[in-house]
């Protein structure tokens, strides 16, 4: 915390870029919701990403 304190006193406002990759997969979303098929693979999707935002 004390880093990132002082990174903002160095170079004005520090921009986190957040996650590389969301915290859970497609697959792993379907496998739990025991969902088979791909029609609403898109939604499922958008809410995990929405899950994270």
């Amino acid at each position: 915390m004390l880093a990132l304190y002082l990174a903002t006193l160095l170079v004005g406002d520090v921009v986190d870029p957040g996650p590389s990759a969301e915290p859970i997969t497609l697959a792993e979303a379907k496998k739990h919701l025991r969902v088979d098929s791909s029609a609403d693979n898109a939604l499922m999707e958008d809410a995990i990403v929405s899950a994270r935002d």
